[in-house]
């Protein structure tokens, strides 16, 4: 078993684009997004003492990510386009 600390880009990417990946359809969904992002920005917030973002907020980071990373614009984040994404940005 290899840590992630002692992974490559690559295993990295895959191990998050795994995680994101809720429904094991091998591509993160507008919808798998909008949830990871959700609760993770609730919590950060939470952490910090600020408000929660609200569902606009976390659409409009979404949107930014899927306009990065969505290179053939199917709404749907493919493993190699997240890859690219993660190498660029």
């Amino acid at each position: 078993m290899t840590f992630l600390s002692n992974s490559n880009l690559d295993e990295k990417a895959e191990l998050i684009f795994d995680l994101y990946d809720f429904d094991g359809s091998k591509y993160i969904s507008r919808d798998e997004l909008v949830i990871l992002m959700t609760n993770a920005l609730t919590a950060l917030n939470k952490m910090n003492q600020l408000k929660p973002p609200t569902l606009t907020e976390i659409e409009n980071k979404v949107d930014e990510f899927f306009e990065k990373s969505d290179t053939n614009r199917d709404n749907k984040i493919t493993l190699k386009e997240f890859k690219t994404y993660v190498k660029t940005d």
